[in-house]
């Protein structure tokens, strides 16, 4: 454990997330914290503002 990393902050798109690395992300963050923004698009606009109203979720 390096105790310069205080935690690990990922920005990406959900498609860029398959279960493997989901599961890695698990595992590091029992030993660091581990913080995904995820990129969210489209072309719904009821959907957009849904989207904008979320500011963080906690899984």
């Amino acid at each position: 454990e390096d105790e310069r990393i205080a935690a690990l902050s990922i920005g990406t798109r959900p498609d860029c997330l398959p279960p493997d690395i989901i599961g890695l992300l698990d595992e590091l963050n029992k030993i660091k914290p581990v913080f995904v923004e995820l990129g969210l698009q489209t072309s719904n606009e009821a959907r957009e503002n849904l989207y904008k109203g979320l500011s963080a979720v906690r899984l």
